[in-house]
């Protein structure tokens, strides 16, 4: 069965209320029970046969749930596919809903101020149409999120926010109550790893003994900061030390990303193609024969001519090493983000550099860490 989700499918010129016409029987209201009793409700929408993408707040601490369709009838879920809940993301199982097609996911991140929509069920009013912009791009532990001026009451959580094409760029989350329209949506890319790892099947009495269990591992820790347990999301990065010969250092890789990382320490390669679903995410190593300062100089100048619209988030320098990260920009590709570690070794500087989708980050946040602190120059 092909995986419409992953193939961004724009529909072209169209008005915006044939778009809405054309998007709305793709978007479900998500009805949770306990007991027998509704319990909470929320928004979702189509992304495939049988795969209704939804909020995870929607559907935990629920005995079950059942979609409900635009034109009123109603299929039960029948699981979860796969979830997370830091992401706030969950893939909800129902039985196939023929003639409906699935919303395609965008490629990319949207630019920031372009115009977007979000079709949900504020309120259980059913079918309703925002409208705003996109005021930022963001990244958390999780993956990055799109910051949109569009509103998102109760009962939107999970609703699709998509562009003027019909592509989904984002699954709508919630908002800072404190706030004027600081409203937030999981990208689209994170939706698409998900479709694309699903791990098996999780009843919803599966899940509440998982969250039970979380919640008494917490209180019994006498921790400030308990460790987190595993999310059902991704398998543990195993990481391996490998010695890149053509400049004589060392470095903590993750298999999975890069597989065949072994090959730098057998010959003068210095260059590694990553694994992730848009194929982006590159490592490439060298060396320059300069102060580290001015290396650094070099690599921190935002609007280069060798790169006009590369912008810096964040910088430091010490004695023996410095980084680098921030966005190349839409010269590049509108989401390439990059990391560059440099560090003294005799009388060179060695580069370590990475590059990749921002809605395509293929490592978790710890596992970056150790590879960052595990490039030293030794």
């Amino acid at each position: 069965m092909q995986n419409q989700a992953t193939i961004a499918k724009p529909l072209g010129e169209v008005s915006l209320p044939t778009l809405v016409k054309i998007v709305r029987p793709s978007v479900v209201q998500v009805i949770g029970y306990k007991n027998g009793k509704i319990v909470q409700t929320g928004s979702g929408f189509i992304a495939e046969a049988g795969a209704v993408v939804t909020n995870f707040h929607v559907v935990n601490g629920i005995d079950g749930a059942f979609i409900k369709l635009s034109n009123g009838s109603q299929k039960q879920v029948l699981g979860l596919a796969h979830y997370s809940e830091g992401a706030d993301v969950a893939i909800l199982l129902v039985r196939e809903v023929d003639g409906i097609r699935g919303l395609s996911l965008a490629p990319s991140l949207p630019e920031v101020g372009e115009r977007i929509y979000v079709l949900g069920n504020p309120e259980t009013f059913t079918g309703t149409l925002s409208d705003g912009l996109v005021s930022a791009k963001r990244r958390d532990d999780y993956g990055a999120l799109v910051q949109i001026t569009a509103p998102i009451s109760h009962g939107s959580s999970g609703s699709p926010v998509f562009d003027n094409g019909g592509l989904v760029v984002g699954v709508a989350m919630g908002s800072v109550e404190s706030g004027q329209s600081l409203n937030f949506a999981r990208s689209a890319g994170a939706v698409r790893a998900m479709l694309q790892s699903r791990q098996g099947f999780t009843t919803f009495g599966d899940l509440n003994k998982a969250q039970a269990e979380k919640e008494r591992v917490t209180a019994a820790s006498d921790s400030v900061s308990p460790p987190r347990l595993p999310e059902k999301t991704a398998p543990a990065q195993e990481l391996t030390q490998v010695y890149v010969k053509k400049y004589g250092v060392s470095a903590l890789l993750p298999t999975d990303v890069f597989p065949d990382a072994k090959k730098l320490s057998n010959s003068d390669e210095s260059f590694l193609q990553g694994k992730s679903w848009t194929g982006q995410t590159t490592l490439t190593f060298s060396s320059v024969r300069e102060p580290l300062a001015k290396v650094y100089a070099e690599c921190a100048t935002e609007h280069s001519p060798q790169a006009p619209s590369k912008t810096v988030d964040y910088k430091v320098l010490r004695p023996t090493w410095f980084v680098v990260s921030g966005d190349l920009g839409p010269a590049a590709d509108s989401s390439l983000g990059f990391y560059t570690k440099g560090v003294k070794k005799d009388s060179f500087v060695v580069i370590m550099h990475f590059q990749y989708r921002e809605d395509d980050f293929p490592f978790s946040d710890d596992t970056f860490a150790a590879m960052s602190r595990g490039f030293d120059g030794h």
